[in-house]
């Protein structure tokens, strides 16, 4: 892209933007009740929600912090034509003295890239529903660290693994991830190299809740295009396939 070209794009897109909000705090509207209870209901790693009548779910991964509150969404692992990060939902309360709180909720979506500013859209339908993905995934992760490891994680919930056995179960993953015709784009096999994954998978007895969060951290830290590039969601997927394909139910 020549500079003329890149500074035409730059300033198209700060004409589309322009009077818009790309952050919450610009947001005017307040978020109705309905909403806001909706929003409280959410919990990372085991809902999925609908924003303002859309047919498509969102599942929802780690919380991004106080106010503004927040959770980030992924699109399923096995929806086509669309990256696994879908944006941002975002709550924050404006504390009043002299009459109730305001509350905003709003959707951030995500860019073509991470620098990409996008415009931040008020919810005024927020559906939630809880899913079981992760507690299938909770109920054999001590049979996939067992089959990765080849040490006993059923017994005591544990096994005493070194650096040896992390290699071994990162390595059988990344080739049973290789292998797969069908695998989840949003997941590269390099991700699963990534230490604080090996360690969560192979070293420390996270339930899987805490292995997806350390996952949805270590993918946003440690990858270029971070979140962009890989999705927890898919890993998750990965790792029941696994399970499924051991025979593990």
């Amino acid at each position: 892209m020549t500079s003329d070209t890149a500074q035409t794009d730059t300033t198209l897109e700060q004409f589309e933007l322009a009077g818009k909000p790309t952050d919450i705090s610009e947001v005017e509207e307040t978020a109705d009740a309905d909403v806001v209870e909706a929003f409280n209901q959410i919990k990372r790693f085991k809902s999925q929600v609908q924003l303002n009548g859309r047919d498509r779910a969102l599942l929802v991964g780690r919380s991004t912090g106080r106010n503004p509150s927040g959770y980030r969404l992924y699109h399923r692992p096995e929806a086509e034509g669309v990256a696994g990060f879908a944006g941002t939902l975002l709550h924050k309360r404006s504390f009043q003295r002299d009459r109730d709180d305001e509350h905003t909720v709003a959707f951030n979506p995500a860019g073509s890239e991470p620098s990409e500013e996008t415009i931040v859209e008020p919810i005024r339908r927020l559906n939630t529903e809880e899913h079981t993905r992760t507690e299938r995934l909770d109920g054999v992760l001590n049979e996939i660290r067992t089959a990765l490891t080849d040490s006993d994680w059923i017994e005591n919930g544990r096994a005493d693994t070194s650096y040896g056995e992390w290699i071994q179960a990162v390595n059988e993953l990344a080739d049973f991830i290789n292998d797969l015709e069908d695998r989840p784009e949003q997941f590269p096999t390099r991700a699963v190299m990534e230490s604080k994954i090996m360690h969560g998978i192979a070293r420390y007895p996270l339930n899987a809740e805490d292995l997806l969060a350390q996952t949805s951290d270590c993918l946003r830290e440690n990858l270029d295009g971070g979140l962009f590039e890989a999705s927890p969601e898919a890993f998750r997927t990965l790792l029941l396939r696994y399970a499924e394909q051991k025979g593990v139910k």
